[in-house]
């Protein structure tokens, strides 16, 4: 798939018929948040930290098969 263009970013991991982003936690906006908002897309923002990353990742799975 492309990568979704929003709010000035190119974000790679996109689950567009679940509507779904994932981002690094240092590319995340407030003009993201409030586009992704306004288009009902769900954000999910992965950390650095490994012990909080695995948590988010685990989180994104559970969403991905609702």
């Amino acid at each position: 798939d492309d990568p979704l263009k929003i709010a000035g970013l190119e974000i790679k991991l996109v689950w567009r018929n679940k509507r779904i982003v994932a981002v690094e936690e240092g590319r995340v906006t407030d003009d993201l948040r409030s586009a992704l908002d306004a288009k009902g897309v769900r954000l999910f923002v992965i950390p650095s930290d490994e012990v909080q990353k695995s948590l988010v990742l685990e989180q994104l799975k559970a969403a991905l098969k609702e």
